[in-house]
């Protein structure tokens, strides 16, 4: 968990930023909400870049440079950016709810079998061309999308590709790693796991799943859920890379540092005393 060891050298230092130099590699690390709303958002130009990392993007190794997570701050990835937006802005991403309500209750079926699908894309694309896809994020772009146009036929099979490995790989993990965290906070807090038992008793009636609809009508859970986000965060730390060297006050930044976002900001090492209070009563975010 370097994320701790990150945030008590930060207290230890009494700093919200912290340098350190590792085998050649400068890395800040940003350990407070408004540094890094100054940093990350109000500059972002300067701090959007990614860093570089041989093994992954050079050709003649993994080759993944193209990937929208690994490519630099330039047009290209300004293009994925364009892309994603398009299905993940907070209106357009409520078009999934059923996929994932469906999905929710094939979980265990999920996690007790094992599919081959190494070839994803070919799998998609093949369903699209003989009428049988399922609606997707690829099915959409396979189809002549605008998002696309002015590109050859192999430059928009790749952007395709490229998105669709982004989309699935970074929410696979993530996925899983929260399914996890929860249980284990569950198992931790019997409690809390009691309470939100006897909320979808009461209000959906016992034995009945609940549905993305129903989450207005069950706080405890929705804030139940977003504390286990605040405190055991599924990826703790934000890398960027420094594209430009400028001066803070009395702080200066270099080029080429490898920046690390502490999540949560504000971070704390252990559920809050409130946390009960705040879960009924939807105080979370104070």
């Amino acid at each position: 968990h370097e994320y701790i060891a990150f945030a008590k050298l930060g207290e230890q230092l009494k700093s919200d930023i912290v340098y350190l130099e590792l085998l050649g590699q400068k890395i800040i690390v940003l350990n407070s909400a408004e540094i890094v709303s100054e940093i990350m958002e109000k500059r972002s130009a300067l701090y959007s870049d990614r860093p570089p990392i041989p093994m992954v993007t050079d050709p003649t190794l993994m080759n993944w440079s193209s990937l929208p997570t690994m490519t630099g701050y330039n047009d290209l990835w300004r293009h994925y950016r364009r892309i994603l937006n398009n299905w993940l802005n907070a209106r357009a991403v409520t078009q999934f709810d059923d996929l994932q309500e469906r999905q929710a209750r094939l979980l265990l079926r999920r996690l007790l079998g094992a599919t081959d699908q190494a070839q994803a894309f070919e799998r998609v694309r093949n369903e699209f061309y003989f009428g049988v896809h399922q609606p997707s994020i690829t099915s959409s772009l396979l189809q002549d999308h605008t998002l696309l146009l002015g590109l050859s036929t192999m430059e928009k099979e790749e952007r395709v590709k490229e998105v669709g490995f982004t989309m699935f790989g970074g929410g696979t993990d993530t996925s899983a790693g929260f399914l996890v965290n929860l249980v284990a906070a569950m198992v931790s807090n019997p409690h809390a796991q009691a309470i939100a038992q006897q909320e979808l008793d009461t209000v959906l009636g016992q034995g009945v799943l609940p549905s993305i609809t129903d989450k207005e009508r069950l706080p405890y859970i929705r804030n139940l859920i977003d504390e286990v986000f605040r405190l055991y965060p599924v990826i703790p730390l934000g890398r960027k890379d420094s594209a430009g060297k400028e001066v803070l006050p009395q702080i200066e930044l270099e080029r080429n540092s490898l920046m690390l976002e502490l999540k949560p900001f504000d971070f704390e090492l252990k559920p809050r005393s409130d946390a009960h209070y705040r879960l009924i009563t939807g105080t979370i975010d104070e």
